[in-house]
């Protein structure tokens, strides 16, 4: 069984809320588990990120664990949650 970590970046805010995100993420998740039969696809997200978490969600990705004041992000500590996927999930 094979696992692959998944990250994306959409830099232009012009482009944000324009679902290019969930886009992008699903087709990913289609290619790795279709293509690639991997098991799992992972990711980790800064905990304050809410968009990008809700997009992960609305993608099938459940929160699998947080890593607490992780990340020095904008001047503050921040959370790392890691998020993950399994295949019969994605299926459904």
């Amino acid at each position: 069984a094979y696992t692959a970590a998944l990250g994306i970046t959409i830099g232009e805010r012009d482009y944000w809320d324009q679902g290019y995100g969930r886009e992008a993420v699903t087709l990913l998740l289609a290619y790795g588990f279709r293509l690639r039969n991997l098991r799992r696809v992972w990711l980790t997200v800064n905990g304050r990120n809410e968009r990008a978490q809700r997009c992960y969600r609305a993608c099938g990705f459940v929160e699998e664990g947080r890593q607490r004041q992780h990340v020095w992000s904008d001047g503050a500590y921040d959370d790392l949650v890691v998020m993950g996927v399994l295949r019969e999930e994605w299926q459904r």
